[in-house]
């Protein structure tokens, strides 16, 4: 078993994983560079453990630095793959030599073992499925507040949002408050 779950390490295993034949060249240089993209400017925390990582908050992190540079569905397709790829880090810390990668070239396959590799592909459909979450649109800005000390709410609003528009969000957030009472004259 292995202790390193930080970053570093996280990088580190898809560089091992190509090289052994758990995983084909592509894949784990793809996986590798998604980690890389996304994963960026990371508390330090989650830095030296990965499996404390926010994957909404990096996500919308990205989406704020990197407006409209990918498409709702490729942003799920990173998350889904992100998450897999964790999964799979984990699992090889957990046990180096029993692991097997879940993807479509594993060592089974790169030996010539074609009935160990479909043995692993089949089991790879029993893992839990990976939450959906709501992505914002391409040119959204996706935003944490901190109302409470308890509590963060979240709005996405356009990139470009006016002053105007700021002002009826403004005036819509008043309306929510339990306590709000229309006053007469309407303002």
């Amino acid at each position: 078993m292995l202790d390193d779950f930080s970053l570093t390490a996280w990088l580190r295993f898809f560089d091992t994983a190509e090289e052994q034949g758990l995983m084909n060249r592509g894949r784990a240089r793809a996986l590798r560079t998604g980690v890389q993209q996304i994963l960026t400017d990371l508390p330090d925390g989650q830095q030296r453990d990965v499996r404390t990582i926010d994957f909404e908050a990096a996500f919308k992190r990205y989406l704020n630095k990197n407006p409209g540079r990918l498409i709702p569905k490729s942003m799920a397709d990173y998350r889904r793959r992100l998450d897999h790829a964790l999964r799979e880090f984990t699992e090889y810390n957990s046990n180096p030599t029993a692991y097997q990668s879940g993807g479509r070239a594993s060592r089974a396959s790169a030996s010539g073992n074609g009935a160990r590799a479909k043995k692993r592909d089949d089991g790879a459909q029993e893992k839990r499925p990976v939450p959906a979450v709501p992505i914002p649109k391409q040119s959204g800005l996706a935003l944490d507040f901190p109302l409470r000390p308890e509590y963060r709410a979240q709005v996405v609003i356009p990139a470009d949002m006016t002053t105007e528009e700021a002002r009826r969000l403004g005036a819509f957030l008043l309306t929510l408050a339990a306590d709000f009472r229309p006053q007469a004259g309407g303002a």
